[in-house]
């Protein structure tokens, strides 16, 4: 299963743009990316 930012690479957005497209807060992002918190099974299930 891929990664949040490996996703968000392939897709070629941003933090913000990831964020805009799917309704999730920058800040819960980077706390994904930097491992503070786990996006729920249907977030990594987006792509």
């Amino acid at each position: 299963m891929m990664t949040i930012k490996e996703m968000r690479s392939l897709l070629g957005l941003t933090q913000a743009e990831f964020g805009t497209k799917y309704n999730i807060p920058t800040r819960t992002i980077e706390d994904w990316e930097r491992g503070a918190r786990t996006p729920p099974q249907y977030v990594l299930e987006l792509c």
